[in-house]
């Protein structure tokens, strides 16, 4: 959280006499904010001014800067932002202070003013302690409660999951994305999950020393799959073990690095049962050597 922007009209005045205990709230509301770094905005479409009991009229922003510091005022009719409720008021104070939308938020009262945030694509509080003038928004009965809400919200959740360990009392916080926190993990003493392993063209399985090697072969339309074993029990380091086959029907030749299996060796696929009147025109197209023998391109 970067910046509250504020609108003036019945968050920190309304016209007429100023209720001295609700000014004196917000100003402590203002204080807060800029003790915790935060930079409160204020953003009215005309200039608004106070009069003193010995009758001179000051400006609200002379007023309010007598209390709390220079603090930035955009007001439209000066020409320093768009009007309200126009989406270009906010973007114009957000490109100003150099914020976020997501690191602002905007209080106000009324209906323009949940317009103009919700055009600025801003979070909308709406103050009701001068009275409610429209339903939408999270409401706030006092200045207070935006403290604290900004207090434990907007600064004091590092992380949506905490745990209280005290004894033999164990309490967990259970609410979206807890899960994901590194602190439940060690809470929980979760062990880290393994690595998965990258997966490569060929599979190597290894038992001990001895390994077998998984590799797909395409048979034009079709693709088989065949495990090939070492000849030896044991492979010694940097040594290069011959290759057979697992079976014995199946006819290996490796010459220049291209393998070629006979057609005898390849399974024929199943086929669902057929009527007898489809099984005999199937049989008619078929030809009595589905499977020619077919080459398997590829280095082993």
């Amino acid at each position: 959280m970067q910046g509250v922007i504020f609108s003036l009209r019945d968050v920190l005045a309304r016209n007429g006499p100023i209720e001295k205990n609700l000014f004196n709230e917000t100003i402590r509301l203002l204080r807060f904010l800029k003790d915790r770094g935060i930079t409160p905005v204020f953003a009215t479409n005309h200039n608004w001014y106070v009069k003193k009991s010995d009758g001179t009229r000051i400006s609200f922003q002379e007023a309010l800067e007598g209390e709390i510091g220079a603090v930035p005022f955009y007001i439209a009719e000066n020409g320093d932002m768009d009007w309200k409720p126009r989406a270009g008021a906010v973007r114009t104070i957000l490109t100003a202070q150099c914020w976020s939308n997501r690191e602002a938020m905007y209080v106000g009262n009324t209906e323009d003013d949940m317009k103009t945030a919700v055009n600025g694509d801003v979070l909308f509080l709406n103050a009701l302690w001068h009275g409610e003038a429209n339903p939408y928004g999270y409401r706030f009965q006092s200045p207070k409660d935006v403290a604290r809400f900004v207090d434990c919200i907007c600064l004091g959740l590092d992380d949506w999951f905490w745990a209280l360990k005290k004894g033999d009392l164990r309490v967990y916080a259970l609410a979206p994305f807890t899960t994901l926190s590194p602190q439940y993990v060690k809470a929980h003493d979760i062990p880290p999950a393994p690595e998965k392993p990258q997966s490569t063209g060929l599979a190597m399985r290894r038992s001990g020393v001895a390994c077998s090697l998984r590799a797909s072969i395409s048979l034009g339309s079709s693709t088989r799959s065949i495990t090939l074993r070492p000849t030896l029990a044991t492979v010694l380091p940097q040594s290069r073990p011959s290759y057979r086959s697992p079976s014995a029907s199946w006819r290996n030749r490796f010459a220049n690095g291209t393998c070629r299996i006979s057609s005898s060796a390849i399974p024929k696929p199943r086929s669902r049962r057929q009527p007898a009147h489809q099984a005999a025109a199937s049989a008619s197209r078929t030809s009595s050597a589905p499977y020619a023998s077919t080459g398997v391109h590829g280095k082993d």
